[in-house]
């Protein structure tokens, strides 16, 4: 199977779970993420808006808000190819933006200046298609991610992608960057 096929396969296996599902198997994930020494230790969480049926991240976001760590959300940029993160306070910072995805305004962003912090101290949050028991993984096929983590990657001490253990695959084609762990609803 291609990877191309693999992601359609696995994102139409994602897309059949119901709402309800969806939340309940999110939250698993939310809990496991909050005991974790990773999550502890991190004094900035770079994660995402959930979108669609991908793990959902609202009020797991609101919560790392709550515990005082810095939360930083990606902003699209489609005509370059790019995304960057930005800080945000509330759900108030969140305005529509790439494919509908609620973003954040640009006003405090992610970067090598701002990074003072050991790379342990900061935790990055992200979706995908498919992974494997090593790290690989399969993201939407954009190179967003890559792309970022290509540039900021050496600041980010953890890489977890949030999946649904039904995105578990034997074998991913290596060639996206790899993530040091993947949660799930199970593990």
């Amino acid at each position: 199977m291609t990877k191309k096929e693999m992601r359609k396969k696995m994102l139409s296996l994602r897309d059949s779970l119901s709402e309800k599902e969806r939340r309940e198997k999110s939250r698993e994930i939310a809990k496991r993420l909050f005991t974790l020494e990773e999550f502890q230790k991190a004094e900035v969480v770079l994660s995402y808006q959930s979108f669609r049926s991908e793990v959902e991240t609202t009020e797991m976001n609101r919560k790392i808000r709550e515990s005082g760590k810095s939360l930083y959300l990606p902003k699209t940029y489609a005509d370059r190819k790019e995304m960057a993160f930005y800080r945000v306070y509330s759900d108030a910072d969140l305005i529509p933006g790439y494919q509908g995805i609620l973003e954040p305004q640009e006003k405090e962003p992610f970067t090598e200046e701002l990074v003072s912090l050991k790379p342990e101290k900061v935790l990055m949050l992200m979706p995908g298609a498919a992974f494997d028991d090593k790290g690989n993984r399969i993201g939407y096929g954009g190179g967003y991610y890559d792309r970022f983590l290509t540039q900021m990657g050496r600041y980010i001490g953890n890489r977890f992608m949030l999946a649904f253990e039904m995105q578990r695959v034997k074998e991913v084609e290596a060639g996206d960057i790899r993530v040091n762990r993947v949660l799930t609803d199970r593990r």
